[in-house]
């Protein structure tokens, strides 16, 4: 599930996006996951070293699956949003659209089937927006 999120500078202004989430973030007994990006030593530093070594290896299980639903259900690696705050938009909307199905539990299917369902009958829309 993705709580925060900050926009760029630009390319290549990753790492101060990040840098100004965890200052924003209260992190105290939390565990914060970041892509690659954030594996850079100044941004490790930040972190207390030995937890960040606790969860490096379950991190990338969360950023696998993350993104590799982002790009499946909503083919983000393909997206060609540039202009205003579309790309920034757009990409919020396909996170809630990914944690909603998730919210739902009387369904017991997949995600995918769910959204699905839901294109097609009005009250599965219903059950996912209110779960």
């Amino acid at each position: 599930m993705v709580f925060a999120q900050i926009k760029s500078e630009g390319q290549g202004q990753e790492l101060s996006a990040i840098e100004k989430l965890l200052e924003i973030l209260d992190r105290e007994g939390a565990v914060v996951t970041i892509d690659a990006l954030g594996c850079q030593t100044g941004i490790a530093r930040r972190s207390k070293a030995k937890r960040l070594a606790e969860y490096l290896r379950g991190h990338w299980s969360v950023e696998n699956h993350l993104h590799g639903q982002l790009d499946v259900s909503f083919r983000e690696d393909e997206r060609r949003i540039r202009q205003g705050y579309g790309a920034e938009h757009f990409s919020r909307l396909c996170r809630m659209a990914l944690n909603m199905p998730t919210n739902e539990k009387s369904q017991k299917t997949g995600i995918a089937i769910k959204r699905h369902n839901c294109g097609w009958d009005k009250d599965c829309l219903l059950k996912v927006l209110l779960a």
